[in-house]
């Protein structure tokens, strides 16, 4: 809990400077790793948009992105699930990254 809330302002500028690239380029789109996971029919119809990727390589994609069964607390990426900060974090902690972050969340479509 310490370390996201920590990490709030770092993460905040990481997100605008995501924002103000995506803002100074005409032809780009910004995906999102919650879409490659729950909208993955989206989320390749914008990867592809301006990139050709064969259909090998993205089923590559598909089959490696999966969020695991069971978490692995050895792993960086430990399940993959998107919404994993809920089992893990307090409550009043969650409660202050959306008001630290609430700006970024609204920009970029992420409901509490």
């Amino acid at each position: 809990d310490e370390y996201v809330l920590e990490s709030a302002a770092a993460t905040e500028r990481d997100f605008s400077l995501i924002d103000e690239l995506s803002s100074a380029c005409e032809r780009c789109t910004t995906l999102k790793y919650e879409d490659m996971i729950a909208n993955w029919d989206h989320f390749t119809a914008e990867l592809t948009r301006y990139i050709p990727l064969e259909q090998p390589a993205l089923d590559e994609t598909f089959r490696r992105s999966r969020p695991r069964e069971k978490e692995d607390q050895t792993s960086h990426r430990r399940s993959g699930a998107p919404g994993g900060y809920k089992d893990k974090l307090k409550t009043e902690t969650i409660a202050s990254l959306n008001d630290a972050l609430a700006a970024t969340l609204e920009r970029f479509q992420y409901s509490e």
